[in-house]
Protein backbone atom coordinates (compact mmCIF):
# COMPACT_ATOMS: atom_id res chain seq x y z
CA UNK A 1 0.00 0.00 0.00
CA UNK A 2 2.86 2.36 0.57
CA UNK A 3 4.00 1.96 -3.04
CA UNK A 4 0.68 1.73 -4.87
CA UNK A 5 -1.74 3.44 -2.49
CA UNK A 6 -5.20 2.23 -1.60
CA UNK A 7 -7.37 0.60 -4.26
CA UNK A 8 -10.16 3.17 -4.64
CA UNK A 9 -12.41 0.51 -6.20
CA UNK A 10 -12.62 -1.42 -2.91
CA UNK A 11 -14.00 0.88 -0.21
CA UNK A 12 -14.30 -0.32 3.36
CA UNK A 13 -17.91 -1.06 4.30
CA UNK A 14 -19.07 0.42 7.57
CA UNK A 15 -22.19 1.01 9.61
CA UNK A 16 -22.99 4.36 11.19
CA UNK A 17 -24.55 3.81 14.62
CA UNK A 18 -27.28 6.00 16.06
CA UNK A 19 -24.79 7.53 18.52
CA UNK A 20 -22.58 8.67 15.61
CA UNK A 21 -19.86 6.02 15.86
CA UNK A 22 -18.82 4.14 12.73
CA UNK A 23 -18.10 0.39 12.89
CA UNK A 24 -16.31 -1.43 10.07
CA UNK A 25 -18.42 -4.33 8.81
CA UNK A 26 -16.18 -5.44 5.91
CA UNK A 27 -12.58 -4.58 5.10
CA UNK A 28 -11.03 -4.43 8.56
CA UNK A 29 -7.79 -5.96 7.29
CA UNK A 30 -7.57 -3.38 4.49
CA UNK A 31 -8.21 -0.57 6.98
CA UNK A 32 -5.51 -1.89 9.31
CA UNK A 33 -3.02 -2.28 6.45
CA UNK A 34 -3.75 1.28 5.31
CA UNK A 35 -3.17 2.60 8.83
CA UNK A 36 0.10 0.68 9.11
CA UNK A 37 1.17 2.09 5.74
CA UNK A 38 0.59 5.60 7.08
CA UNK A 39 -2.43 6.43 4.93
CA UNK A 40 -4.64 9.01 6.61
CA UNK A 41 -7.70 8.64 4.38
CA UNK A 42 -9.31 5.63 2.71
CA UNK A 43 -12.68 5.30 0.93
CA UNK A 44 -15.50 4.16 3.21
CA UNK A 45 -19.08 3.34 2.33
CA UNK A 46 -21.13 3.90 5.50
CA UNK A 47 -24.75 2.81 5.85
CA UNK A 48 -27.15 3.77 8.62
CA UNK A 49 -27.54 1.18 11.36
CA UNK A 50 -31.32 1.02 11.40
CA UNK A 51 -32.29 -2.60 12.07
CA UNK A 52 -28.65 -3.68 12.22
CA UNK A 53 -27.01 -6.03 14.68
CA UNK A 54 -24.51 -3.33 15.73
CA UNK A 55 -27.12 -1.22 17.57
Amino acid sequence: MRKRGYDQNRPVSAVRLKDGRIVISDGDHRALAAARAGLENIPVQADDSEGNRYD
